[in-house]
């Protein structure tokens, strides 16, 4: 039997490449037609989520644009702590808003599309929330304010010391912040959609070969021996369009 993985976080803890997930409630693919058209034109492909549950039974509450706040919240689906489960945490940049709208909570950068699909052309509230954006960012950057939030993230590994939690981030944003998450040692085999279909796919987020590069980091760091795992990727043609 295999061990339990819990992976929390934004879309990075997400597999986007799948068409459901049971755990969270979210549109297959992020509800992005460019995933949609880069998933379904492969006839062989994975996420790193698909690849590290051949080691553990994943268990991931990630979802797209979640804040910081909110991927702390996830860690309340853990369950009772079971011997050799390990915990992912994969944080977001410290300046995404929480905005709830009709009882729906939204998280975004003010100069998302989501926020000018919702508020359209209103300048005003457009305006408001841009200044709340930048009153956020300048409060993470402020080092002369103590901060209860770095405080708490930089305590989790010692809270959940059993778990041995794997603290980690796409962003230099927070890990200059929090000495505790680890920015991830990227190189240039972390491809994502735009990359690997020569900007046909106007998506940033990690395309097969990004997604097989952060699964061999995460094995890096949790020791694991992938060396029998077969993987055959195949690269994306882009005259299909």
């Amino acid at each position: 039997m295999k061990n339990r993985l819990f992976v929390f976080g934004d879309s990075w803890a997400n597999n986007y490449f799948s068409v459901k997930n049971d755990l969270v409630k979210c549109k297959p693919f992020l509800g992005l037609n460019e995933v949609e058209q880069f998933v379904k034109h492969y006839n062989y492909f994975g996420h790193w989520i698909d690849y590290i549950s051949n080691y553990y039974d994943v268990y991931s509450y990630g979802y797209p644009a979640a804040t910081n706040e909110q991927i702390i919240f996830q860690l309340g689906n853990l369950p009772e702590y079971r011997d050799g489960d390990r915990i992912i945490i994969i944080f977001t940049t410290p300046q995404r808003i929480n905005w709830i709208i009709d009882k729906r909570k939204y998280s975004f950068l003010p100069n998302g599309t989501q926020l000018k699909k919702i508020y359209g052309n209103d300048t005003k509230i457009l305006n408001f929330i841009e200044n709340q954006y930048i009153e956020r960012n300048n409060w993470w950057f402020d080092s002369n304010i103590k901060k209860d939030e770095v405080l708490f993230i930089n305590s989790i590994p010692k809270l959940y010391q059993q778990w041995n939690p794997l603290m980690i981030t796409w962003t230099s944003d927070l890990s200059e912040i929090v000495d505790e998450v680890k920015l991830i040692e990227f190189n240039h085999n972390f491809t994502n959609i735009k990359e690997e279909t020569d900007g046909v796919l106007e998506d940033y987020h990690l395309g097969v070969f990004g997604n097989y590069e952060l699964f061999k980091y995460i094995s890096d760091k949790f020791e694991l021996d992938i060396s029998d795992l077969d993987i055959n990727l195949k690269k994306w043609k882009a005259d299909f369009i």
